[in-house]
This record gives structure tokens, C-alpha cells and sequence, in this order.
């Protein structure tokens, strides 16, 4: 999906134990600096499925944790270019999520990517 400053409402899913999860309702985030347009709209899920997300990620933490710190990095380099290959769309959803200038919104994106790269780029 491509998302520009004004253009798409993104319609984000619950993402439990690797399977989209349908909500009951959703709530709308609307631009705070222009409170007419939606930016998107959220997932309003249950204490059950929460509670299902959180033992989701206990049991797929326990694969995680035996995964070696090579493979950990292979990993992260693949989401940070993930991330980089994206950013001009990501960088325009901030700014419409947030209310924030472009600027601010790079430099949200700038430092994410920074914290990102600091422990696998340290370590090889």
C-alpha cells in the first residue's frame, strides 16, 4: 500500500500469534492538526484476545531467545531496509497520524533507524 500525505485511510488489523484477528469495532484517529480527515482507523479487541497476543508472544519468544546473535542481525538489517525502502510513505504517516511537520517526522524515523542499527552494526 503507498500512503501520501493526504491521500489513503489506512484500516490497521489486530496481528495476533501471526494471523490477522477481525475486531468488533474499530476507532477512528483522525489528523490532529486537521481534525477532518481520518487518518486511519484502529482495532478495538477484546481482554480475551489480548490475552491471547500475550501468550502468542511468550511462546514465540521462547523460539526467539535460542536464536543466535548472527541470525538476530540478519534480522534487523532485513527490517531496517524494510523500513528505508518505506520511509517517504512512513515519514507522510507520522506527520498526518501526529500533526507533525515533515521535518519532526524524519527525525522520528532518522533516530528509529539509528537505535536500530546501533547494536547489530556494533557487534560485526
Amino acid at each position: 500500500m503507498t500512503i501520501q500525505a493526504d491521500q489513503e485511510t489506512v484500516i490497521v488489523e489486530a496481528f495476533i500469534n501471526g494471523q490477522h484477528v477481525k475486531s468488533l469495532s474499530q476507532l477512528a484517529k483522525e489528523n490532529p492538526t486537521n481534525p477532518t480527515e481520518i487518518v486511519g482507523y484502529f482495532p478495538v479487541t477484546t481482554k480475551e484476545q489480548a490475552v491471547e497476543a500475550i501468550e502468542a508472544a511468550a511462546e514465540a519468544f521462547k523460539t526467539w531467545k535460542q536464536t543466535s546473535m548472527d541470525e538476530r542481525i540478519i534480522r534487523m538489517r532485513r527490517a531496517i531496509e524494510k523500513i528505508r525502502a518505506a520511509e517517504n510513505e512512513i515519514v507522510h504517516l507520522l506527520s498526518r497520524e501526529h500533526g507533525k511537520p515533515l521535518y519532526d517526522a524524519h527525525g522520528e524515523i532518522y533516530v528509529a533507524l539509528m537505535w536500530m542499527e546501533f547494536g547489530p552494526m556494533s557487534r560485526k
